[in-house]
């Protein structure tokens, strides 16, 4: 649910923080599950379901950033990414649609 729009003290606050909106509440637990799912979905398309521990060389071989239905893209590496802030998004019906394993793979797919 959203925080109300209208409020000053909502509207400073959204102003602060550099956003355009913000929610009163955020099931944490479900927004981890959606985001484990994607990170999942992606690793699947590299690694075997079942497999519960990675080498260095499995680490550094997973995927630099994914793409939800051709329609977005996330660089794991670029640490200004401000989606780990602002971009909640709701995941839960979304299926990786392309994984890079560079980021300059994931930036030429975003050029496109």
């Amino acid at each position: 649910k959203k925080a109300a729009e209208n409020d000053p003290v909502v509207s400073s606050t959204k102003e602060y923080l550099g956003v355009s909106s913000y929610y009163s509440n955020i099931d944490i637990a479900n927004t981890i599950k959606q985001y484990y799912n994607l990170f999942s979905n992606a690793l699947g398309q590299n690694f075997p379901n079942d497999k519960t521990s990675f080498s260095e060389a499995d680490i550094n071989s997973m995927p630099s950033g994914y793409g939800v239905s051709g329609t977005q893209w996330m660089d794991f590496n670029e640490p200004s990414n401000r989606m780990n802030i602002t971009g909640l998004k709701d995941f839960s019906n979304s299926l990786i649609s392309n994984v890079y394993k560079t980021p300059e793979q994931a930036k030429e797919a975003d050029e496109i």
